[in-house]
């Protein structure tokens, strides 16, 4: 009997001693760990120097959970597995061949970095480093005398083909204009060798003009730089920032409410430009000519359910514009910034060296769009939009225009116009995420203030609009008040309307 219960005894030891020496092998193999090559660009360097700080390394088979309310007090390196962190981390959390999610809990004292993966934020979520990933880069293991060892994973080189067609076989979405009637385009893509170029021919049917309108683009790149050249034949717009391609055409079909002016044109363009990019921002700087021929072009023709033969909607005439050639320099710069702050935006200037009327001209024309969260269920959302023109007047081709949905409820469609415009807007919104709806979003509120001018050479009084957004998608009620008049105006919009 006490030799029996001898041996359990020395059984169960055994069992502990390597069940405990392999939870210790697992949780922390510091120094095994090492980068043996690190192949092209930076993510073998950036994993490099990662690994010459103290790490423990924990791993869980598909998904590595780092619990809320627990703490580790150094770097966290998860191998071979996706990430979730919801605790608080005093230094790096290393992911690689996997992707790294925060969730509002998440407190990251230090980078957010995933090798072969991608890092995905959360509101509330605190990363005090960067957040950096490097989805195309992961590594193979080997065991060495010296550790795990880490050797980049050349991938297979990408299936050449020539020719690609996106949407539907090259055919794009379909849009709905007063001027266009339905403009539907096939551009296919062959691709010259690799894709670093690329050579785009298109080709768009506009049913209200009867016309087939052609365009080509040229364009290489190596590593960030890029060149493109563009020649075409087409109907262009300023007012694209007031209502995206799809809301437009939709309200065109269905409400005869066109948010934007035309004018016909022939262009060519030649840019050149170099991008920077990370997982978090991009900038991207640009310059350039472009030569264009332009001339005016009627309204009206196209059906809608509502206002078809109105002059106030479908039959809304577009100002004329000087025909003529425009030929100019211009130059620009534009970025993005990713995570709980989004912020986009763009400045461009044009030069023209010989305009309609021999004028002499410069424009500035620039767009900032963002939000920031502020309190739990609660953020701000801005946009700017601004047209500044210096010495002679721009012909009417460069006017900007202000008025109704999109840009100021209270005043007609695109009322105001000039080659002088400022635009603002601010929404301080209010979602009710613990209302949960089939088949829809959270209903949010929004106390939203906006205010702007155009004109010709000088800016008129601004006009101001206070008002509240009720939204349940796929509806959003409107209701603004120009305070200086009294006069109130209510719409009953589509979610994606602005």
């Amino acid at each position: 009997m006490l030799r029996r219960a001898t041996l359990f005894a020395l059984a169960l030891f055994l069992f502990l001693f390597l069940a405990a020496a392999g939870r210790v092998g697992a949780q922390r193999p510091d120094g095994a760990l090492y980068v043996r090559d690190a192949g092209p660009g930076p993510a073998g360097r950036v994993l490099r120097e990662a690994l010459t700080h103290p790490f423990v390394m924990v791993r869980e088979p598909w998904n590595t959970p780092l619990y809320a309310g627990r703490t580790y007090e150094t770097t966290v390196v998860v191998l071979n597995s996706d990430a979730t962190v919801a605790g608080t981390v005093r230094g790096d959390v290393v992911v690689i061949n996997g992707s790294l999610s925060l969730t509002p809990t998440a407190r990251i004292e230090g980078r957010a970095l995933a090798f072969g993966g991608n890092v995905y934020d959360a509101t509330g979520a605190v990363v005090t480093g960067r957040r950096d990933a490097y989805p195309a880069t992961r590594f193979d293991t080997a065991r060495t005398a010296r550790g795990l060892a880490l050797d980049f994973h050349e991938p297979p080189a990408p299936e050449y083909d020539p020719i690609h067609l996106s949407g539907f076989y090259g055919v794009g979405v379909p849009l709905y204009d007063r001027v266009n009637g339905i403009s539907v385009g096939w551009n296919p893509e062959l691709v010259l060798g690799d894709s670093a170029f690329v050579l785009s021919p298109s080709v768009t049917y506009r049913s209200n003009l009867g016309l087939f309108d052609g365009a080509v683009t040229a364009s290489a790149r190596s590593g960030g730089a890029f060149v493109r050249l563009t020649g075409a034949q087409a109907t262009l717009s300023n007012d694209g920032w007031i209502q995206t391609d799809i809301a437009n055409s939709f309200m065109v079909l269905c409400c005869g409410k066109d948010f934007r002016n035309y004018w016909r044109a022939e262009f060519g363009d030649g840019r050149v430009g170099y991008v920077w990019s990370d997982s978090a921002r991009d900038l991207q700087l640009w310059g350039g000519a472009r030569s264009e021929k332009a001339t005016s072009v009627i309204a009206g023709g196209p059906w809608s359910i509502t206002g078809d033969s109105s002059t106030y909607s479908m039959l809304r005439p577009n100002p004329a514009i000087v025909e003529g050639r425009i030929e100019s320099w211009y130059a620009g710069i534009g970025g993005a910034m990713r995570g709980n702050v989004a912020l986009q935006g763009s400045v461009q200037v044009e030069v023209p060296f010989v305009a309609p009327n021999d004028a002499r001209f410069m424009q500035l024309v620039a767009d900032v769009d963002g939000s920031v969260p502020t309190f739990k269920d609660q953020d701000l959302l801005f946009r700017v939009h601004a047209i500044y023109t210096s010495g002679d007047s721009a012909p009417a081709q460069r006017y900007g225009y202000l008025g109704s949905a999109g840009s100021l409820p209270t005043l007609g469609l695109l009322s105001q116009g000039g080659d002088q415009l400022l635009f603002v807007e601010g929404d301080y919104r209010f979602t009710f995420e613990g209302i949960r709806i089939p088949y829809s979003t959270p209903p949010s509120i929004a106390l939203a203030y906006l205010a702007g001018a155009a004109g010709l050479h000088d800016l008129p009084r601004f006009t101001q609009n206070i008002g509240v957004r009720l939204a349940l998608k796929p509806l959003r009620l409107d209701a603004f008040v120009d305070p200086a008049t009294g006069e109130w105006t209510t719409m009953l919009l589509f979610w994606f309307v602005r």
